[in-house]
């Protein structure tokens, strides 16, 4: 004897009809982020490239400033949630073969631009990190405010085994 299917009760049918509903929306939200990408309407392609870890060196030029070493970095980019161009920069220094953290950076990426920017005051330094992008290098300075004079020369490259972080 064959039976039907049947639910059992009306919360496992609200269940199943919710899951339905999300794999639909999912589907269809897929296919028109494709559409727009070959459309060429994905403008946070580029910011997507920039996500990730950067590595290299971050060398001093400010002979006034004692304090100042040459640093091997490392650059943690991540999305922030609230703004279309928004990031956030997690710098480490490297000492001794280990990060150790220097701070975090509140950064604006100019798409049309390709340039990052991270205005910060900690301490009583005020001062702006000014990096243009391209392809999987990225380089700028570190100007002090509010003389504009230069304290770093920053050069890294993109760590391509590292998936970027979310």
């Amino acid at each position: 004897m064959r039976r039907s299917f049947n639910f059992i009760n009306a919360s496992a049918r609200a269940l199943v009809a919710a899951l339905l509903m999300l794999s639909l929306t999912h589907a269809a939200s897929s296919l028109g982020v494709r559409q727009d990408a070959r459309e060429g309407k994905d403008g946070s392609d580029s910011l997507s490239q920039l996500l990730g870890d950067w590595e290299g060196e971050s060398v001093c030029v400010d002979k006034n400033r004692p304090a100042c070493k040459n640093e091997h970095v490392v650059y943690h980019i991540t999305k922030k949630d609230d703004e279309a161009d928004a990031v956030t920069l997690a710098a480490d220094k490297i000492i001794d073969g280990k990060p150790v953290e220097m701070g975090v950076l509140e950064c604006k990426y100019d798409d049309s631009k390709s340039t990052l920017t991270c205005e910060f005051t900690v301490n009583g330094t005020h001062g702006v990190f000014e990096f243009t992008v391209k392809d999987d290098e990225m380089e700028g300075t570190l100007k002090l405010l509010p003389a504009g004079t230069i304290g770093r020369r920053v050069k890294v490259r993109k760590l391509m085994n590292v998936p970027p972080a979310n």
